[in-house]
């Protein structure tokens, strides 16, 4: 809303000689000129002007109580960070907002995969293979009837730990144990390992482990009897630290859910959601990487 323009009248005040004779008859008349013309700014102050603002101050006063409603319901509903362990659930569906998403508590750190690009599944100089392991495609490592690859000296520390993941698909399936597995280096003491599958899978999946530190690892990758009959291929191997607290609290899968896999060093801001309102008004929530 625009405040009026005052006017007066006559529109040219008293230069209208019409209405004001370059001489007033009296002095009354002269006073009459003078104050009519004040008279008029007063009124215009008073009742004119004073009623816009008031009208605008009331628009204004509904604007900012609607944006404090808005900000209440988006304090209300944002999700709890990744750090906190909230994961969005089917229990979240009644929390209904709109184009709401949160920047995680670590966003512009780095992630570092203590195998730098050895996992990358595009060449095997740094693994040892037992078994029929080939390189397809410059893009995942081919392992057959029982073969499999380890990496002697992985990178650990005592008092530290650790995370690790890899892509891995079975192709053919008849016997063996397939999986990811973690020992002292040198040998196969002291082991760690993932969910070992016996099955075909529909593509590739994601499987991991977590364990403390030791010194020097070894890190296993294939058919843990050696002597199944399959066809199986690995890609995106990856092992990183991570905090004691998460060692202790978030499961297998919740880290994989919260550490992408990545080449080397990358910046990285962890994992965040956007929750918006489907047509019937539940919340619908999304996934953000900020890799």
């Amino acid at each position: 809303m625009a405040l009026s323009k005052m006017a007066f009248s006559p529109s040219d005040g008293l230069r209208d000689t019409t209405t004001y004779p370059s001489k007033p008859a009296s002095g009354a008349d002269a006073r009459e000129q003078i104050q009519g013309r004040l008279d008029e700014i007063k009124k215009y102050l008073n009742d004119n002007l004073t009623a816009e603002v008031d009208l605008i101050k009331t628009g204004l006063d509904a604007d900012i109580a609607n944006h404090e409603t808005r900000i209440t319901t988006i304090e209300n509903n944002v999700p709890q960070s990744i750090e906190s362990g909230h994961f969005p659930t089917a229990a979240d569906d009644d929390k209904a907002v709109s184009s709401i998403w949160t920047i995680p508590s670590d966003y512009g750190a780095t992630l570092t995969n203590l195998l730098g690009n050895d996992g990358e599944g595009k060449d095997l100089t740094a693994w040892t293979p037992s078994g029929t392991v080939t390189v397809e495609n410059s893009e995942y490592f081919n392992m057959i009837n029982g073969a499999y690859i380890y990496q002697d000296n992985v990178q650990q520390s005592v008092g530290k730990y650790y995370f690790i993941r890899a892509d891995f698909e079975i192709k053919s399936y008849t016997s063996g144990i397939i999986g990811i597995q973690i020992t002292d280096s040198g040998g196969w003491d002291n082991e760690v390992y993932s969910n070992f599958l016996s099955a075909t899978t529909s593509g590739f999946i994601s499987v991991g482990c977590k364990t403390s530190g030791r010194n020097l690892a070894r890190l296993f990758l294939g058919d843990r009897t050696g002597s199944g009959t399959a066809e199986y291929n690995f890609k995106k191997i990856q092992q990183i630290e991570i905090p004691e607290t998460e060692y202790n609290t978030l499961s297998v899968d919740q880290l994989l859910a919260k550490y992408p896999y990545v080449n080397n060093t990358v910046y990285w801001g962890g994992r965040s959601w956007i929750c918006t309102s489907n047509a019937t008004g539940a919340a619908v929530w999304k996934e953000i990487s900020f890799v």
